[in-house]
């Protein structure tokens, strides 16, 4: 057999090894080489990777801080904005409550007529004449 190929050395350190290139690892100090070299660099690197913490990305950093910003900004629209409304619907109320008493006294005035406003040129007449019989 040649010497393993790229493909089969990584074929090797995935852990996908054919009988035939166990036999030719064995016995050929240069693939053995290749092969221990590869091995000794991905366990190298498996050491640095498990002993450097992961440092917390900076955007979940910010993102953390997001959320409590923008509850007390709610908050504080809250505090603002609910004086603001309550004024609002007192004006509204006082508005709608002076157009039911204009109303109540339109409806009193229509009512409390002694005679209909069609009656009324001979109420005048009635009594211009009471007037002049009472003299």
């Amino acid at each position: 057999m040649t010497h393993l190929s790229a493909e089969q050395i990584a074929q090797w350190i995935a852990g996908q090894r054919s009988a035939e290139a166990e036999v030719h690892v064995e016995s050929c100090g240069k693939c053995r080489a290749r092969v221990t070299g590869f091995e000794d660099v991905l366990a190298q690197f498996r050491g640095a990777v498990r002993s450097v913490s992961a440092p917390v990305p900076v955007w979940r950093a910010r993102r953390s801080l997001v959320w409590p910003r923008l509850v007390a900004v709610a908050a504080i629209a809250l505090l603002l904005l609910v004086p603001l409304y309550r004024e609002r619907e007192a004006r509204r109320r006082a508005a709608i409550e002076q157009q039911d008493t204009q109303l109540l006294q339109q409806v009193d005035a229509g009512i409390s007529r002694a005679v209909p406003d069609a009656m009324d040129p001979l109420v005048k007449m009635v009594s211009w004449n009471s007037n002049e019989a009472q003299k």
